[in-house]
C-alpha cells in the first residue's frame, strides 16, 4: 500500500471517528482528521511530532468513559494528555484517539486531613499553587507537566 493511500486510509478514520464522538458528546471540542489545529507540545520534545486519528477535550468523568467506549468501538487505541509536557511525544502519537484532560484541573485540597484530589488535567504548578507552602508533595521539575502522566510514566492505552 502507497504512503499516501494509507495516509488517506488513516484521515478518512479520523473523520469517522471524530464524526461519532461529536454525535454521542454534544458540546465537546473534538478534532479529526485535517480539522485538528494540534496542540502546541513545546520545543523540549524530542520525539517526531504525530498527528493523531482524533483529538477530543474532555471535561468530565462521563465524557472521558463515552470517548474510551468509542474508541473500543472503533477499535482504536487511546492515548491521554493529562499536561502539555511530554519529551518523548506519548500524549500525542499517530493513529491513536487522544483523550486531552487538560480542561479537568480542578484540585480540592482539605487543610484538615492535609489531603488534595485532583483532576486529570492538574500541572505542577496548578497544584501548588492550591497548596499550603508547609505542604511537601512528590511532583515534576516542569511546571508545565500533567501530574497525572508523570505519576504513571506517560499513560497509552492499546
Amino acid at each position: 500500500m502507497s504512503t499516501g493511500l494509507k495516509a488517506q486510509i488513516e484521515m478518512e478514520k479520523g473523520v469517522q471517528l471524530a464524526t461519532d464522538l461529536r454525535a454521542h458528546l454534544e458540546g465537546v471540542d473534538v478534532f479529526g482528521g485535517s480539522d485538528d489545529p494540534g496542540v502546541d507540545f513545546g520545543p523540549w520534545n524530542i520525539a517526531e511530532a504525530q498527528r493523531p486519528l482524533a483529538r477530543i477535550e474532555c471535561r468530565t468523568a462521563g465524557q472521558v468513559s463515552t470517548a474510551l467506549k468509542i474508541a473500543a468501538d472503533h477499535d482504536v487505541p487511546v492515548s491521554v494528555c493529562g499536561g502539555r509536557e511530554d519529551a518523548f511525544a506519548r500524549n500525542s502519537r499517530a493513529g491513536f484517539l487522544v483523550v486531552d484532560l487538560r480542561h479537568m484541573d480542578n484540585v480540592i485540597y482539605d487543610a484538615v486531613t492535609r489531603a488534595a484530589r485532583i483532576g486529570g488535567g492538574v500541572t505542577t504548578s496548578r497544584l501548588l499553587g492550591r497548596l499550603s507552602s508547609d505542604i511537601v508533595t512528590p511532583t515534576t521539575c516542569n511546571a508545565n507537566v500533567g501530574l497525572i502522566g508523570a505519576a504513571t510514566g506517560g499513560a497509552t492505552v492499546y
